[in-house]
């Protein structure tokens, strides 16, 4: 489509934005221009002869701002996520914006503020090869930007003479969510005017603090709060805020930029060292005092830190203190007897399974109602109730009854088949787009995983449009960019997206697909993991004549109300029911989310990813435990405190069900991957004692010296004793099982 440029101005400046005739290719206004930063320009004959038009940002045109999104927009979609996570309503107010694309392949995202905006800001600078480089930034006050109709600028939403106008608040999230995702500083930090050496000539001080966990800790006691880790970097929020970011801490350079004004002693849009941040809260500044203070502990530690990665520990006795349970937690009783609609679908599955398993029956329910309920309600105005559900047992253990189940009532009730797997994300994105609302139950769920881990380029951004989707469950109009040719329509969005999934898998091969990326990216943390029997009793019924019954009908109907509730899955659908939260219950939430808080101060990067989600699955939880015993009644539902305490004693499981895991069969470092496997060889011996030259050959692939570092491990945390023998006229080493094995 051509247009006529002159024309198009007139049109623009007629809805108060200032235009001014522009060349293309130099990307600027024709001519001298900088007098209209202040003052309007007439559309005049200068018009037919440019080949772009610009716009003066600023109050010159009603306080417009435009977000610029460079380097191929490759941070719009984590940008817009970002808004969702910090203020759902600034989320909506987004997709009301004006948003177009650029020659280059980036984004323009525009709009009006109610109040006057700055000048042109830098807010995400990344790292590229070592080099910071902006990715997004802003055209504020004076800024100029070529817009469409310029040839090779396309407005995909909204039009450029009907601009939104959005609060102050809404403007902070914007810019926020944006500084949140730097990993690069825009300066770097400045070379301490302290001497960072050891006072003994040894390593440095500045160095020992990078890798102390001194830094964090620092934050925390000054009143800053963890909020996440997204990539290599750790979010935090400033003392007296209860939303947004404040701060980034990249792990990999132990780097903190600060980008509030509102944190004295620090300064904003300054990137920090662990020694000048720690001088900075503890110190007064004194970067020298702050060294001197930590050489004492940096020389206790050295012996430690100085060790190479694969050994565990250093060589001593293992220490007195109570040891960490290898013990699977026990499932509440409690949500074992919760009633309403989760206990007839879980009664039901019990008539369905030849090998009982208890929790996952809850499992499956849980999962269920999770979909039924899709897109229907919501708490606090913006949590939805779609839920990651896996369930773990052993092979032959009867982990499949619940998935069959799930299967038969839906099928009852009309709903539609959904995919078990995505080959990839634009697969995945189009079957969302299609259904609104999409469940699917992934047997094998850890060969799956397994195989994302491989080489499988598109098989990896799956796991990453799963993580997307369960954070978009809140946005009543979502446009996903994977080309043209992979949804319906392109410009058709996705409303109130909601995808839930129920995966079982046995415990090796799940253990085995977990990596740190998964533990640490949270991938993990939108998990909710149950732990089956291990070796449930065959319960034999079939042999005595005993027939599975068909779904009760009265249960295809009640499931059939939450499919029929307010609307169908179709992609228009009413804003969804909010669900009111009685004070008390309200409180429990609040204790909850309390608790997460302090569950991450000081934990390591995989805890901390894991407890920032647990608040957030607290309010799933608790609004499908009141859809399970009010039912689709918009008069009567609300989330009670049964309702909450139940949602509290299910964090309380996973929560506990996750250290476990973390604590006794998933490696997050190469040494704990070696313990593990080592500690696994030593539990399948025949007998309890080994040699040296058969440890060998069991760990031949591993390279000499950490298979050494290895076995010298073991022996230091006494799991096996270490003997010389007699061996004819030659001496053998023997190592004996400790307690038979029972330590293990």
């Amino acid at each position: 489509m051509s247009f006529d440029l002159k024309q198009e101005a007139a049109r623009l400046s007629e809805s108060g934005l200032n235009v001014l005739p522009a060349t293309k290719s130099l990307k600027r206004p024709n001519g001298s221009w900088r007098e209209y930063r202040e003052k309007r320009r007439a559309v005049d004959e200068a018009f037919d002869r440019c080949d772009a038009l610009a716009i003066v940002c600023g109050a010159v045109s009603g306080n417009v701002e435009i977000i610029d999104f460079d380097a191929g927009a490759v941070d719009f979609d984590n940008w817009a996520e970002r808004v969702a996570e910090l203020d759902a309503d600034a989320a909506q107010t987004l997709f009301s914006c004006v948003l177009e694309t650029t020659q280059s392949g980036g984004k323009h995202l525009a709009y009006r503020c109610e109040t006057p905006v700055d000048g042109n800001l830098k807010l995400t600078t990344r790292d590229a090869d070592g080099a910071a480089k902006t990715t997004i930034e802003t055209r504020g006050e004076g800024g100029i930007v070529i817009v469409a109709p310029t040839a090779g600028y396309a407005v995909v939403r909204g039009g450029w003479d009907a601009l939104p106008v959005v609060s102050a608040a809404t403007r902070k999230t914007f810019l926020d969510a944006a500084r949140s995702l730097s990993d690069a500083p825009k300066d770097p930090p400045k070379t301490p005017n302290a001497a960072p050496r050891a006072f003994d000539g040894g390593d440095s001080i500045a160095d020992w603090l990078r890798s102390s966990g001194e830094l964090q800790r620092s934050l925390t006691a000054h009143g800053w709060r963890y909020v996440e880790t997204r990539g290599e970097n750790e979010h935090w929020r400033r003392p007296g805020k209860s939303e947004g970011i404040s701060g980034t801490l990249n792990l990999e350079k132990q780097c903190f930029y600060v980008f509030t004004s509102n944190a004295a002693p620090l300064e904003p849009n300054r990137a920090y060292s662990a020694l000048q941040l720690i001088a900075a809260l503890d110190f007064g500044g004194n970067e020298t005092e702050a060294a001197r203070h930590f050489a004492d502990e940096r020389d206790a530690t050295r012996s430690v830190s100085s060790l190479p990665d694969f050994v565990v520990e250093p060589t001593k006795k293992k220490p007195a203190e109570k040891p960490k349970t290898t013990e699977r937690p026990t499932f509440p009783a409690r949500l074992m007897e919760v009633g309403g609609l989760l206990g007839d679908l879980m009664s039901y599955t019990e008539s369905q399974e030849y090998k009982p398993q208890p929790t996952l029956r809850f499992a499956g329910a849980l999962a269920l109602l999770s979909f039924l309920t899709a897109r229907k309600i919501s708490v606090y105005g913006k949590t939805r109730s779609n839920l990651h559900v896996v369930g773990l047992a052993d092979s032959g253990s009867g982990k499949d009854a619940a998935r069959s189940v799930n299967a038969r009532i839906l099928a009852a009730c009309g709903a539609p088949a959904y995919p078990e797997r995505f080959k990839s994300a634009s697969a995945f994105w189009k079957t969302l787009q299609l259904h609104g609302a999409v469940f699917s139950q992934i047997d094998e769920f850890g060969l799956f995983l397994q195989a994302v881990n491989g080489d499988n380029a598109h098989l990896k951004t799956v796991t990453d449009a799963i993580m997307r989707a369960y954070s978009l469950s809140c946005y009543d109009k979502v446009v996903v960019d994977v080309g043209a040719t992979n949804l319906k329509d392109e410009s058709e969005p996705l409303v109130y997206p909601s995808f839930t999934f129920y995966g079982t898998s046995t415990f090796t091969d799940f253990v085995g697909s977990m990596t740190e990326r998964q533990l640490t990216n949270g991938f993990s943390s939108r998990c909710t993991f149950f732990a089956g029997d291990s070796d449930p009793p065959c319960n034999y019924r079939e042999y005595d004549g005993y027939i599975a019954p068909p779904p009760p009908e009265t249960l295809v109907k009640r499931c059939r109300a939450w499919l029929d509730f307010r609307a169908t899955f179709a992609i228009e659908i009413p804003t969804a029911l909010n669900v009111t939260v009685d004070p008390d219950a309200n409180d429990i939430l609040r204790d909850v989310q309390t608790g997460a808080e302090a569950a991450q101060a000081g934990a390591t990067e995989a805890v901390r990813t894991f407890f920032a989600r647990i608040a957030e699955k607290a309010k799933k939880y608790a609004l499908l435990f009141a859809a399970s015993k009010f039912g689709p009644d918009e008069t009567a539902i609300k989330i009670d405190g049964e309702c909450a305490l139940n949602a509290a004693a299910l964090c309380d499981y996973e929560a506990a069900f996750f250290r476990h895991l973390l604590e006794t069969e998933i490696a997050t470092t190469q040494s704990e991957a070696l313990l593990l496997r080592a500690k696994k060889w030593l539990k399948s011996l025949e007998k309890p004692a080994f040699t040296r030259s058969e440890f060998t050959r069991k760990f031949q692939m591993i390279d000499q010296r950490p298979r050494d570092a290895l076995l010298q491990t073991i022996v230091d945390l006494e799991l096996v004793e270490k003997t010389i023998v007699k061996a004819g006229r030659t001496n053998k080493t023997v190592y004996t099982l400790n307690n038979g094995g029972d330590d293990l």
